[in-house]
């Protein structure tokens, strides 16, 4: 499991690694180096730039880049202003340290890595494949971290987090009690009824929630419900056997 994985190696070999691949994605982008950028990043964000296509300018590019593209033109202009290289300005290092890296688990195979590089700008990454890879940037709502909801200083502290919020939703999930009246039950109904004319095999049948999942992670990382749908039509379309 990712998290046991990431538990494993200390804090701050962890954060320290976190900064580094932060420091290596700030320099490809603010030297447009986007196909090296590409093979440090996630499959998720290599999916979505093929399907976006050829980008033709730095707007472009910056869309493509980040998910929510809210404040995503002001970020890559912060981004090439700041020439970012792997030796850091002391100015950037007040913000690319270890100190300052947050940690959040989305689900027990999602831990997303948070690296600021500005008041209000941070580096997202995710483990994969036992690497931090890039998965975007993104603008808080406040100076970080308290712009970002359900983040903490070690993977310990934020898979608590995690199973606390989970706590929360049981009932949603159907964990905390049974009945004909209970919520999980109602779902159930329904999506036997959206499988029907499928193969019956337990792939199929998980499928609706393993659907809810992904749809509920992508709503905490910030996909729009446009971009969810146009990512799940590129992966439905690909070529799985060249992805594994």
């Amino acid at each position: 499991m990712i998290i046991e994985e990431l538990k494993r190696t200390p804090a701050p070999i962890q954060k320290e690694a976190a900064v580094e691949r932060a420091k290596l994605m700030l320099y490809l982008r603010s030297t447009t180096q986007i196909s090296e950028l590409l093979k440090h990043s996630s499959l998720a964000v290599q999916q979505r730039w093929d399907f976006l296509g050829s980008q033709s300018s730095v707007n472009d590019i910056d869309y493509a880049l980040q998910w929510d593209t809210n404040g995503a033109i002001e970020i890559g202009q912060c981004i090439r202003q700041e020439e970012f290289c792997m030796e850091l300005t002391s100015s950037q290092e007040e913000f690319l340290n270890t100190d300052n890296v947050r940690f959040k688990v989305m689900d027990v195979e999602t831990v997303h890595a948070f690296v600021p590089f500005a008041p209000a700008f941070v580096v997202d990454l995710v483990w994969e494949n036992e690497e931090w890879v890039y998965f975007g940037t993104q603008k808080t709502s406040t100076a970080f971290p308290t712009g970002l909801a359900d983040v903490a200083a070690t993977v310990e502290e934020a898979e608590r987090l995690f199973c606390e919020s989970r706590d929360e939703d049981s009932d949603y999930w159907g964990h905390s009690s049974s009945g004909a009246d209970h919520p999980a039950d109602a779902h159930q109904g329904d999506t036997q009824d959206s499988i029907a004319g499928l193969p019956q095999s337990g792939a199929a049948a998980a499928l609706p929630y393993l659907m809810t999942t992904c749809a509920k992670c992508a709503h905490k990382a910030g996909v729009t419900e446009t971009e969810f749908v146009q990512l799940a039509q590129a992966i439905y379309r690909s070529d799985f056997e060249n992805m594994i």
